[in-house]
């Protein structure tokens, strides 16, 4: 009862943000550019406060595997009724040279058949600065508590600014189990000539399971990445890059496995309108992963080359909507696999308003690969589907509509750390109000 007591003080507090794009694992498109993605329409607006609170009645359907290998409708335990408490705050400042960003989330899902709840927790604080004519940093800090892992098996369509932070919320949660996970990243870019500019980025992860005794054990992995970019035209550039990531393989030693490679690219971009523009960018190159010698895990040490590839597009094709997507091919570390898997992922967003009053937000993902054990065919797939419907009441209140489908496939796999199901297929519905608050200063 105290546990139910502090999660609801701790929502309350941080006013928890929804379910949203969560970015985890192997490499990202790199950093794109100062003051890219908070700015305010207004570049005399400084100061930015947005603050919302939603509270949503569901129900969701989930069906697990029996252990016969088929399938068991009566293993559900996140199945039945339930109410969510979510909400955000949000804190951007912006000014010549600098951009910073704070973001505090919060997510609670308590299921009322069972007494059982879920939580997620998020806190990221940054800053973008131009320090000197052709140079600018990049710095963000994130904490979150009990994210979904699996969910990073799906590329970001988001680009990084300040205050990021990588937090699924509670639809894509699987189980109860306790962690916190850190991320940090560092990106300076520099243009060496007009045309011309470099950037460098290292990224830090760590996920700590608060309860080891269930075997999972503390896990971490580090990147860093360089880009050359060329612009031989007003809205093109070439690409060429370098990437290195190592990580833990999560069985509780030391042995460390690592994956690098090389990529070629462009990056294209066109303004359609004062106010909208589309861009475009993909890469093609290799990766090659090195794993260890670990016999007591059945791990054999060995070498993988790979072909991988990303791309992003943003394309605002009318006023008010927006078509966001991202493939990605190449190694992935999440945290919840015992050792990296290689796989290809798409994810597609369209927003748009469909009227004074009606939002519509959809997205879809898709992932499908397998584990880096040179001789074994160790397959994964998992996808997910959101469609959500909102409607203005009044100033600052809405109402809103919402159905998830997400279904994982580890079937073939032992990639899954002990105490989560090796295969799940979730249908989600529900109803609930908005509450936001936005404050603008110059």
């Amino acid at each position: 009862m105290k546990r139910l007591l502090l999660a609801l003080v701790a929502t309350a507090v941080l006013l928890g943000a929804p379910a949203g794009v969560f970015a985890q694992g192997g490499s990202a498109m790199p950093y794109q550019g100062i003051f890219n993605n908070n700015r305010d329409s207004d570049p005399n607006i400084h100061h930015r406060l947005d603050v919302t609170f939603s509270v949503a009645a569901g129900y969701d359907d989930d069906v697990l595997p029996a252990l016969t290998g088929g399938i068991d409708p009566a293993s559900r335990p996140f199945n039945g009724y339930n109410t969510t408490y979510t909400g955000s705050a949000q804190y951007a400042w912006q000014g010549r040279k600098m951009q910073a960003g704070l973001t505090a989330t919060s997510a609670l899902r308590q299921y009322t058949e069972f007494n059982d709840y879920t939580m997620t927790h998020a806190v990221g604080a940054g800053f973008a600065m131009q320090f000197a004519r052709r140079t600018t940093l990049f710095v963000n800090q994130s904490a979150n508590y009990s994210p979904p892992y699996l969910f990073g098996l799906f590329p970001t369509v988001d680009t990084a600014s300040p205050g990021d932070v990588i937090a699924g919320g509670p639809n894509y949660v699987l189980d109860d189990t306790e962690s916190l996970s850190y991320e940090s990243i560092v990106t300076v870019e520099h243009g060496l000539t007009r045309k011309g500019t470099i950037s460098v980025s290292g990224d830090y992860r760590y996920t700590d399971f608060l309860d080891n005794s269930r075997g999972r054990p503390d896990v971490n992995s580090s990147g860093l990445r360089t880009l050359y970019s060329y612009a031989f035209g007003r809205n093109t550039a070439f690409t060429v890059g370098y990437h290195y990531r190592s990580g833990e393989l999560g069985f509780g030693t030391t042995a460390v496995s690592s994956e690098q490679g090389v990529d070629f690219g462009m990056e294209y971009s066109r303004k359609l309108s004062p106010t909208r523009r589309a861009t475009l960018n993909f890469s093609v190159g290799s990766s090659t992963m090195d794993l260890p010698n670990i016999p007591a895990a059945g791990i054999v040490a060995g070498r993988q080359s790979e072909v991988s590839a990303e791309a992003a597009l943003n394309y605002q094709f009318s006023k008010t909507w927006m078509l966001r997507g991202a493939y990605r091919r190449g190694a992935e570390f999440v945290a919840e696999l015992s050792y990296p898997v290689f796989v290809d992922g798409v994810t597609t967003m369209v927003t748009g308003d469909m009227g004074r009053r009606v939002h519509l937000s959809s997205s879809a993902a898709y992932s499908s690969g397998q584990g880096l054990q040179p001789g074994t065919q160790q397959n994964l797939v998992t996808y997910t589907g959101d469609v959500r419907l909102s409607f203005d009441i009044v100033p600052r209140i809405s109402s809103f509509v919402e159905y998830l489908y997400y279904s994982y496939d580890f079937s073939q796999n032992p990639l899954l750390t002990p105490g989560i199901v090796n295969r799940v297929e979730r249908n989600g519905a529900r109803a609930g109000l908005s509450l936001w608050f936005t404050m603008r200063r110059r």
